[in-house]
This record gives C-alpha cells, sequence and structure tokens, in this order.
C-alpha cells in the first residue's frame, strides 16, 4: 500500500512538471491588507511559483525575511493598520458581547486608510503605469482587499482570488456557484453540516443577508476607494469579477465538511502545512526531556496574550502546576504571574515544528483555521477557547470529529479546564481521531501547494480559463434558484383559479 501511494505521488509530480508552462511568468499579488497568519498561507505559494522560475511582484504589509532573487516586495501599507480594524483592541472583552461581539465591532475604515495609502504609493503608480501586458496573472486575497480591484482593470491581465478560509456565498457565487444553506453552514455560524430547522432558518438568514449587503453597499463602497484615485471609468468590482478565473480555496472536506463545487472553485486545504523541522536548542531541549510529554498552548497572532485579564492567566498557571505535563505557552507581555517549573513562556515559536515532536499531547488553541489545519496535518488533538470569525466554527467541526473539546475562555473554571486536559489526556480516541484525519487529510494525489501551483500555471497557460466559466454566472438570483419558473407557475395556477 506504501509503496502504491508512493507511485501515485511520484506519478503526480511528473504530470505536474510536464504540464507546466514553457516559461517563466509575471505574476502579481495583490494582498496589501493580511494578518500575519495568513501571509504565512501567501508567502507559501508564492514561494513555491517563484522556485519555478516565474516572476513574482507581491504587494503585502510585511516583507518576508528571506525572498528569492525573483521575487519584488512592495509594502504601501503598514501592517501596523490592521490595529485598527477592531474598535476595541482587547479580544477578551469583545468576546463578553456574545459570539460575534468582535466580528460586528469590525470597523472598515482601515480600508480606506490603506486603500489611500496604497494609490497614492509611488511604486504602485509606477506599477499602473506599467498597464496591460506587464503581468501574465494577477493573484488577490479575498479577504479585505477588493479595493485592489482598480489595479487589476488597469492591468488588464486575468485575475483570481485565494481565500485562507471557507468561501461564503458573497465569494462564490461570482463564480455561478451557490452552497445550499441547508447544509453548508457560513463561516461565521457555529453551526454543523446537519442543522436543525432552527439553524438552517438562521444560516440562510446570514448568507443572504450578507449577499443583500454586499451588492447594494459594500460594492458600492469598495469601488469608490479605487474610482477616487483612478477615475471614475473604472468599473465596479462587480464587473471587474464578471471575468475573474479561479478561486483557490484553504479548506480541505475532511476538516470543512463536503460541499458542491465547480471546476473554478479549487479546495488547497493545508496550503502552508509542511513536516516539522528541528528545533532551537534550547526548546529542544525542553520539549524533548518531557518524559510524561508537552501542551502547547497559543492564541494565535490576533489575540495578545497581554490582553487577558489576570484572572484568567492565573487559572491557567494553577491548572498547568498541577500537571506533569510541560507546558510550552506563546507568551509576549509581561510574566503573567509566578511561573511554574513546569511551564516554559516564548514570545515566538515554530508552531509546526513544536506540533511535528513526538513528545507532543494536546494543543490549546484559539481555534483558527490555520491552526487547525497543522494540528491535524500533524495529528494532534485540540482543546479550544474561540474568539471571534471562523473559530468557533472550525472548533464545533474538531469536536464533532471527535479530536478536540471546546471552552469558553470568559466562562471557564481551574476544575473544567483541568478536566478537559485529563479527558484528551486520557482518553486516547482524541488522539486516535486526530491520527486518523491526519491520514485522510494528506491522502491526495498532488499536496495542497502543488495543486495550488498546478492551476495558477493552467489559468495562465489558457490565457484566464474560459472554458472553465460556468453559464451560472450569467443568471441573475431568481433565473439560478428557478424562483421565477416557481413565480410563474403559481401565477398560472391563481389566474386558472380566478377563471373557474
Amino acid at each position: 500500500m506504501k509503496m502504491f501511494r508512493m507511485t501515485i505521488k511520484i506519478v503526480a509530480v511528473f504530470l505536474l512538471s510536464s504540464i507546466s508552462i514553457s516559461e517563466s511568468a509575471n505574476i502579481l499579488f495583490l494582498t496589501p491588507i493580511a494578518t500575519k497568519s495568513h501571509l504565512n498561507i501567501f508567502n507559501s505559494l508564492i514561494n513555491g511559483l517563484a522556485e519555478r522560475d516565474h516572476n513574482i511582484t507581491v504587494v503585502a504589509p510585511l516583507k518576508m525575511k528571506t525572498p528569492l532573487p525573483n521575487v519584488r516586495e512592495i509594502s504601501p501599507i503598514p501592517f501596523e493598520i490592521m490595529k485598527t480594524a477592531v474598535s476595541s483592541g482587547n479580544p477578551f472583552e469583545r468576546r463578553k458581547e456574545g459570539k460575534s461581539g468582535l466580528f460586528l465591532s469590525w470597523n472598515s475604515t482601515f480600508m480606506e486608510v490603506g486603500s489611500d495609502m496604497m494609490y497614492r504609493n509611488e511604486e504602485i503608480k509606477e506599477l499602473i503605469k506599467g498597464g496591460p501586458g506587464s503581468f501574465d496573472l494577477i493573484i488577490v486575497n479575498a479577504f479585505m482587499n477588493h479595493f485592489t480591484l482598480g489595479i487589476v482593470h488597469e492591468l488588464q491581465a486575468p485575475h483570481m482570488y485565494v481565500i485562507t478560509m471557507p468561501a461564503m456565498n458573497v465569494q462564490v457565487s461570482k463564480f455561478g456557484l451557490y452552497f445550499p444553506p441547508s447544509f453548508v453552514p457560513c463561516s461565521f455560524a457555529a453551526f454543523s453540516d446537519r442543522m436543525n430547522f432552527k439553524e438552517r432558518i438562521l444560516n440562510f438568514l446570514a448568507e443572504y443577508f450578507m449577499l443583500a449587503i454586499t451588492g447594494t453597499v459594500w460594492v458600492p463602497y469598495l469601488s469608490k476607494m479605487y474610482q477616487d484615485h483612478l477615475g471614475s471609468h473604472v468599473p465596479n468590482a462587480d464587473e471587474i469579477d464578471r471575468n475573474v478565473s479561479l478561486l483557490l480555496m484553504n479548506t480541505h472536506f475532511s476538516l470543512t465538511y463536503p460541499r458542491p463545487l465547480l471546476p473554478d472553485v479549487v479546495e488547497v486545504g493545508g496550503l502552508h502545512t509542511r513536516e516539522s523541522k528541528p528545533l532551537p536548542t534550547d526548546l529542544d531541549e525542553f520539549l524533548s526531556g518531557a518524559k510524561d510529554g508537552f501542551i502547547l498552548f497559543s492564541l494565535g497572532s490576533i489575540v495578545q496574550p497581554k490582553d487577558m485579564p489576570v484572572e484568567t492567566s492565573t487559572k491557567f498557571l494553577n491548572v498547568f502546576s498541577k500537571l506533569k505535563q510541560r507546558v510550552i505557552w506563546k507568551w509576549d507581555g509581561e510574566l503573567p504571574g509566578k511561573i511554574p517549573s513546569n511551564v516554559k513562556l516564548a514570545k515566538w515559536l515554530p508552531q509546526q515544528d513544536i506540533l511535528g515532536h513526538k513528545n507532543i499531547k494536546i494543543f490549546i488553541t484559539h481555534g483558527g483555521l490555520l491552526s487547525t489545519q497543522e494540528a491535524v496535518f500533524h495529528g494532534v488533538p485540540l482543546i479550544g477557547f474561540p474568539f471571534f470569525a471562523d473559530q468557533d466554527l472550525n472548533i464545533i467541526q474538531a469536536e464533532k470529529a471527535g479530536f478536540a473539546l471546546s471552552l469558553e475562555i470568559n466562562e471557564f473554571t481551574e476544575e473544567m479546564l483541568e478536566d478537559a486536559i485529563n479527558k484528551v489526556l486520557t482518553n486516547d480516541s482524541y488522539s486516535k481521531r486526530a491520527k486518523h484525519l491526519s491520514t485522510v487529510f494528506r491522502d491526495r494525489p498532488l499536496s495542497p501547494l502543488q495543486t495550488a501551483i498546478y492551476w495558477v500555471e493552467y489559468i495562465i497557460k489558457h490565457k484566464g480559463a474560459e472554458h472553465l466559466k460556468s453559464a451560472g454566472r450569467d443568471l441573475n438570483f431568481a433565473a439560478y434558484h428557478s424562483i421565477d419558473l416557481c413565480a410563474s407557475g403559481s401565477k398560472k395556477e391563481l389566474s386558472k383559479k380566478k377563471t373557474n
């Protein structure tokens, strides 16, 4: 069986290399606004394409530490501008307002400021002056970056999207695709794929409310951002997106539930995942010396541990002090209290390298999709403390899959945390499920990165790949869902009754 799988992978790699385009392409990657974790996804693709000798121009808030020679980087918007995205900087307080507290407090004015800074940037102006023919493909971050579509129009190159989370109908409808809200949960709703009647109503309303708001408010708002700089001749975002070629979606059916897809919407879940690398000496000594194993604790790059209330950090420390296991905790502020001898704090952690360590037992996480995918890739069970966005959904999916437990960050007690840790440690079903899912998640003819590279080069080779585009793109909402037929039938039936 192992030999068979190895043969399949060798054949897949051969096929990838054999169908690649014959010349280096010029690719523009637009993600001027992004979180650090999301940049991990994009940088994996950027480096993968650069290693295949494509020339990449990247517009991003942070530059890579060691970019390849054929990667040019432009940073017109400072990363700090993301901090204004949320009206309150403390997600612990926002979580008290409910599961949607932080999400509903989202302040979009940071995009206006960022858009203005980008279009005034001299390097961006020169890039736009290059005009049609400058690039063979433009790749756009599908989250918070639609104000860059003015650049797409001016350069007249095929464009595609990459999204770091499960797409909603707002994103896929432009491809002539609608996910059925009856069994595909909205990314920001904490539902499974088997919803009860009430959940289906709420999921339906969430999806189609977002569609309505996007069309009537969001599209004009985003379009004005670039039209103010480039002129009113530039079409609105919807018109530009009529020609979008492809969506790469950071999902995999083993984690985020099966859903219907068209050929121009491709799953590449785990694009950034990789095998673990050797750890720094001090970290390796601490983790390798954990004879009873260790627990990794990290709340990601957006939730800052320094914002954690003292009473909350005290609960964690009190529970950790009782464990035989060691704990490695990502912490970047002042010491949260007296640190037990089995706990080590670090401002930065090589998360994937730690998740791949043989002694790891549990990953305590905020439940971001990237962290969840890394845990599954390495077969590590979770205890989740979700804060906002898709994190509740991710943890619910992990719980239902049998490799996670969930706690509420502002409500848990020391007893609840201790019970959850002991349950995952002593009930081997959590570890077994995580390892089983790791096998399923990895079992593909091409790796996520190879799949993404294949489709990027496919779009370039076929000049936008018009043949992938469904006729559903040209139908309005009523025609797509046959609502007009139902309405027509109902009207005729009423006419008959009146006649009789």
